[in-house]
């Protein structure tokens, strides 16, 4: 690296330090300069210019925090070859790390590429699509600085290799397979921690983490006061959905710092366009080599610096200072009987992931508590608060005794997911309205507590009639059945209740027949309906969604041309199985 790189990255560095306290009065990133930065971008090298042959070095991390020095030569431009007026420089490249591994890692997106002169070539971006090779694609500088003032096209999913660079290629090592699949984005995928992989996997299709590829990584930590490595050209670069107990966030490489704003990755990382991703530094562990696909980068996020705030073709661009918003996920969990217990903590900065992410919250911190796949039992609360559309406040409560025969730390989770995903989905796109807080309190116990339907009777005149197959009761129209609901637990782990209910017979039923039935509320297709509308009535049906502690009596009849219903719910104090009917005739 010659002597103007090398100031140039002092200065970069510098001017980090100094616009921190700047941009972030008031803010929870720690900074202690006074005055603003003044230093720019390195000028960006025009790609038209570049030649085959021509020298070229840069910047990435291959352990801890420091970036390194590599070098290589270019080895031609594809025309438009990222997107219509956006050409791919291909480079040859070489260091220690990358001639150890095999070629370029993922990771690795965003190293800066320099001149001689120190001008600013791009940054790696590209790698050859099938296996590890030491050609990289490098999204121009000048694209990139486009970001700065916002906006820019479509990526190319694939771009092909020019017959006439072809030859280059396989001289540097590239195979024939490899040639003909041309260059690909140098994977993203995203990091989430928390989760072992095998539960990552299950997570991973059940909460809806749809088109990322997801893995198992460290977790960024929500304290202010855990130390804080300054961005700078070369240097660790995260873009985080969200951070703490469950981190979400994918890891690249920091192009250039313009003062408090800092360019990386030289690709998208999800190409939402506008975002408020948090920013982040990380501590690079090692190079993992992969002979069949890129090596890859293993590395631990450091605490929050910053916004990610575009999220485009050429590049993401952060924002060092104050933090997006974010949807705070607290919990306690318990194991009934025992000291073990465990208060996490997840804010999530990305509104469209707080379903999948609080879920994935909870899914960890059971884990941690309940320490292993196995059948048990969960009395769960948790508090949904944020703004309606129009500004104002809103909170919804649920409370649920939930039991499984096999894996009970997932249950409360899927539940949770299903509530809050209604919850986001009327909130997305309309205006202010946000999920702002999720507070969950489980408790965990290692027996079943379950009460089964052991048996159901209805008063008549003369005495109890037991719901059973082939039994038919008469019921006088607009009157009221009085039932009893015998219920027996699980491995008598709870003992045996009686449960007493009241059930209305439709005063319009009178000549119709009908089933009453006694039943868990989430063995019920139809569900009551609710009154409100716009976001109001979507908070009325997550509250009036199944609890797998409701025991249900309900009649259903053929009377008029929908026919007639009524019901009547009863919440207990354990999960319910279990059901019962009888056949009824309501006379007049």
């Amino acid at each position: 690296m010659n002597n103007v790189r090398r100031a140039g990255l002092r200065r970069g560095a510098a001017a980090l330090v100094l616009g921190l306290a700047a941009a972030t009065a008031g803010a929870v990133v720690p900074g202690t300069a006074t005055s603003a930065p003044t230093d720019d971008c390195p000028e960006a090298f025009p790609a038209e210019e570049l030649a085959a042959g021509q020298a070229v070095d840069g910047l990435t991390v291959t352990s801890g925090s420091e970036p390194t020095g590599f070098s290589g030569t270019i080895k031609g431009v594809i025309v438009d070859g990222i997107a219509p007026g956006v050409d791919m420089v291909m480079a040859d490249l070489t260091s220690p790390e990358i001639d150890r591994v095999g070629g370029i890692w993922q990771g690795m997106s965003g190293s800066p590429v320099y001149a001689g002169d120190g001008r600013l070539v791009g940054a790696v971006a590209y790698g050859l699509s099938w296996g590890p090779s030491p050609v990289a694609g490098i999204t121009p500088a000048a694209a990139m600085y486009d970001l700065l003032e916002g906006g820019g096209p479509a990526p190319a999913e694939q771009v092909d290799v020019p017959p006439e660079q072809r030859p280059a290629l396989r001289e540097s090592g590239a195979s024939k397979r490899q040639v003909d699949s041309g260059y690909r984005q140098l994977p993203m995928p995203v990091g989430v921690s928390g989760l072992s992989p095998r539960r990552l996997g299950q997570a991973t299709k059940a909460f809806g983490f749809e088109g990322l590829d997801v893995y198992a990584t460290g977790a960024a930590p929500t304290s202010s006061a855990a130390p804080v490595v300054a961005m700078a050209p070369g240097g660790n670069l995260a873009a985080a959905m969200s951070y703490g107990d469950v981190s979400a966030l994918g890891v690249g490489s920091t192009t250039a710092v313009c003062g408090v704003q800092v360019l990386g990755f030289g690709h998208p990382a999800n190409f939402v366009g506008p975002t408020t991703m948090t920013m982040h530094n990380a501590d690079a562990v090692y190079i993992q080599e992969d002979p069949v696909a890129a090596p890859f980068k293993v590395a631990n996020p450091g605490p929050p610096q910053g916004t990610v705030t575009e999220d485009r073709l050429a590049a993401v661009l952060g924002v060092v200072g104050p933090l997006p918003e974010a949807t705070t996920v607290s919990s306690l969990t318990q194991l009934a009987g025992t000291t073990k217990s465990r208060t996490g903590e997840t804010r999530i900065s990305v509104p469209s992931m707080v379903a999948d992410l609080a879920a994935t919250h909870l899914l960890a911190n059971q884990d941690r508590v309940y320490d292993g796949v196995r059948r048990g039992s969960t009395s769960a609360t948790w508090t949904f608060t944020g703004t309606r559309p129009n500004g104002a406040p809103w909170s919804l409560t649920r409370t649920d005794h939930l039991s499984n025969a096999s894996d009970i730390s997932f249950i409360a989770p899927m539940h949770l997911y299903f509530q809050l995903s209604g919850i986001q989905d009327a909130l997305d796109g309309r205006g202010r309205g946000r999920i702002e807080s999720v507070d969950i309190n489980s408790t965990m116990h290692e027996r079943r507590r379950t009460w089964n339907v052991a048996k159901a009777e209805v008063r008549r005149p003369g005495g109890w009639v037991t719901f059973e197959r082939g039994t038919r009761v008469r019921a006088r129209a607009g009157s009221t059945l009085r039932l009893r609901v015998s219920l027996r637990s699980v491995d008598n782990y709870l003992g045996r209740k009686v449960v007493r209910m009241r059930v209305a017979v439709p005063k319009r039923a009178a000549g119709a027949s009908g089933v009453l039935r006694v039943l868990p509320s989430t063995a019920l297709w139809d569900q009551p309906e609710v009154e409100g509308t716009g976001f109001d009535k979507v908070l009325a049906r997550v509250a009036a969604m199944p609890r797998e502690s409701d025991l249900v009596a309900v009649l259903n009849t053929n009377a008029g041309r929908r026919g007639l219903s009524t019901r009547t719910d009863r919440t207990l104090d354990a999960a319910v199985r279990g059901r019962a009917r009888v056949t009824v005739r309501v006379v007049r």
